[in-house]
């Protein structure tokens, strides 16, 4: 009767670490050269090439601009689309980040109280479990960002002045199917943008190999304890 008890207590004790591990399996980086060594497989989208020089390309559709496999959309409210790919010397220096191009958010021109608040929509190849990007506002610099995930996280990523862009990447264990950036606290009625560039996407190296680990651990202490406490439990002439 012990020795069950205690291996059901040793399973609900597994279950709740598998739980916590699971939670935590996402992970940011503010170093780009840390989340390249987590990763593997990525591509790099720079929108270089699509504006021509010293102007931009309208991509404010429903269906926005997809770039091998990786789809963006500019969501000015529920049903009306924003979004501008910007070569450097459009509106010079305003747009100048020292990349030769740059994905402009909708613009957040916002009431006191906005009902909806406008993002960038990333919908991301099957099986990303890893994505990066440099990010910036205008209008004014150096505002934070709320990246949300597909399962819900979200994570706030500071920002600095141009021409200075902020480098934020995510490994994760499970696959995530789309990212949606948002610029925080922009103002009433300030004409912000959110800038975006240098995307990547790819795998994490990680994967979830320590979880069964962790757990193997655990069940084998367990076992330990419970073959002392059973021969506690046996007659002195044992």
């Amino acid at each position: 009767m012990f020795i069950g008890r205690f291996r059901l207590f040793a399973l609900c004790l597994c279950t709740a670490l598998l739980a916590a591990v699971g939670h935590a399996s996402t992970i940011t980086y503010s170093d780009p050269n840390a989340w390249a060594s987590a990763t593997t497989g990525t591509s790099e989208i720079t929108f270089d090439g699509i504006a021509p020089s010293g102007s931009f390309t309208n991509e404010g559709t429903s269906t926005g601009l997809t770039i091998d496999g990786t789809q963006f959309i500019g969501q000015l409210s529920p049903t009306a689309y924003q979004l501008n790919v910007l070569d450097q010397l459009y509106a010079a220096p305003y747009f100048n980040w020292n990349v030769p191009a740059t994905l402009e958010s909708p613009i957040y021109n916002l009431p006191a109280n906005p009902t909806f608040v406008p993002y960038i929509h990333v919908v991301l190849p099957s099986n990303t479990t890893a994505f990066a990007a440099l990010l910036g506002t205008v209008s004014p610099n150096d505002l934070s960002y709320q990246v949300t995930l597909s399962d819900g996280e979200s994570f706030t990523v500071g920002t600095v002045a141009r021409p200075t862009l902020t480098f934020f990447g995510i490994t994760a264990d499970n696959p995530i199917t789309y990212a949606n950036f948002t610029v925080l606290n922009p103002g009433t009625l300030s004409g912000t943008y959110g800038i975006l560039t240098n995307f990547q996407v790819g795998q994490s190296d990680g994967g979830g190999g320590q979880t069964p680990e962790a757990c193997t651990l655990i069940l084998i202490g367990s076992g330990l304890v419970a073959l002392r406490a059973f021969r506690n439990h046996l007659p002195a002439f044992c």
